[in-house]
């Protein structure tokens, strides 16, 4: 995963503050699978579970979100989550994405079992 996925130059590590230690990951990609807009890249984050509700991720992607507008000139950015995780969604709303649809994605390329998951996509006019 990190020589793939987050060997890119707009993925970065979460580490605590206090130890640098690494406890997730975040960034943008121009691949954006969720809107039909090429120009619109697509916000993800991971967080280690016992990190869970402590605000980190929100800190984190308001950090990258000054980033993007202080050193881009990108318009707006698209993100999502399964309905079945609202805190990462919850996430997303504190720094002022909204939700603009829902749609259906199969799960069986990531657990192998096929199930259609809900998904809800958000949106954030990045100006």
């Amino acid at each position: 995963m990190i020589h793939t996925v987050f060997s890119n130059g707009t993925t970065w590590a979460i580490v605590l503050k206090a130890t640098d230690e690494p406890i997730g990951a975040i960034g943008y990609m121009m691949e954006n699978n969720i809107t039909d807009r090429d120009d619109e890249p697509i916000v993800g984050y991971w967080i280690g579970r016992p990190y869970w509700g402590q605000g980190l991720c929100t800190e984190a992607l308001r950090l990258m979100l000054s980033y993007i507008r202080s050193t881009t000139q990108i318009a707006s950015l698209a993100g999502s989550h399964y309905t079945d995780n609202p805190a990462s969604g919850r996430v997303m709303e504190k720094c002022g994405f909204v939700a603009t649809g829902e749609f259906r994605k199969d799960e069986n390329q990531y657990q192998g079992n096929g199930k259609l998951m809900r998904i809800l996509r958000l949106q954030l006019t990045a100006g």
